[in-house]
């Protein structure tokens, strides 16, 4: 955390950036049922724990299915991957395309915050 007394030029920039700017978390977790999970029980997670929880430290949850604008949706979850400032991982089913996509955030060696 930056003080008063010792702002740097880029932490400026950066609050001119993010000023205004809504704060995204793509969620990357199953959205489709799962072996060994009652039937909707990720989408009962992401609704009642993750989209509050989210939305109360001031981000915009994001699923790969809630947002889609191209016909290809790899493309738009890579997207979202990259750019959204964090991004949260529900490993509990180890779901290849889960472990797949968090791999990808991992491997562009984005910033954790």
């Amino acid at each position: 955390m930056c003080t008063s007394k010792n702002w740097r030029l880029s932490d400026v920039g950066i609050l001119k950036k993010n000023m205004g700017k809504e704060k995204v978390c793509f969620i990357i977790m199953p959205i489709s049922d799962q072996e060994g999970y009652e039937k909707g029980h990720f989408s009962r997670v992401y609704k009642h724990l993750i989209v509050p929880a989210c939305e109360r430290a001031g981000f915009k949850p994001i699923r790969a299915d809630d947002e889609v604008k191209t016909n290809y949706i790899v493309i738009d979850i890579i997207r979202k991957i990259l750019d959204s400032d964090i991004v949260l991982a529900d490993l509990s089913a180890k779901n290849p395309n889960v472990m797949y996509e968090l791999g990808i955030r991992q491997a562009f060696n984005k910033k954790q915050r």
